[in-house]
């Protein structure tokens, strides 16, 4: 028959126990956050992509309607109505899909922004778990005979 442990060796026991829970629930948490950090990560290497092309396509429709202003600049001088007329409407349109591919960009960052948030939540609750796990595991093993 093995004889009880002594009271110092039974405290020293769960004292070890408490910190191998403790670096449980910490390690835990670490991967959890450093999983939050890998998502925000990728979320945002996807969001610098969508507003990097759409602003590739803001220069274009620029650039093509300053090219077409400049290719119709002969016939200002035969007909310098028309032209002011037509440099206003090819304004306007180039306007409008800038404005547009601007709307989309910040619908994207609105996204983007709702995913951290579900990702920071989700992450919180994970961590809450974790902690409260580890709290009610300490209080078993402190309260047990």
């Amino acid at each position: 028959m093995a004889s009880p442990a002594h009271p110092a060796e039974q405290l020293v026991g769960k004292t070890f126990e408490a910190f191998r829970l403790y670096a449980d629930a910490h390690l835990n948490v670490l991967r959890q956050m450093t999983n939050f950090a890998a998502h925000v990560a990728k979320e945002s290497v996807s969001l610098g992509a969508e507003l990097h092309t759409s602003t590739l396509e803001v220069l274009q429709v620029g650039q093509s309607y300053m090219l077409r202003r400049l290719s119709s600049l002969q016939e200002a001088s035969h007909n310098p109505v028309s032209y002011c007329q037509q440099s206003l409407i090819e304004g306007a349109e180039s306007t409008e899909a800038t404005l547009k591919l601007l709307q989309s960009n910040a619908q994207a960052v609105l996204h983007s922004i709702e995913h951290y948030w579900i990702a920071a939540q989700q992450t919180g609750n994970s961590m809450q778990t974790s902690y409260t796990q580890l709290a009610d595991k300490l209080k078993t093993l402190y309260t047990a005979p």
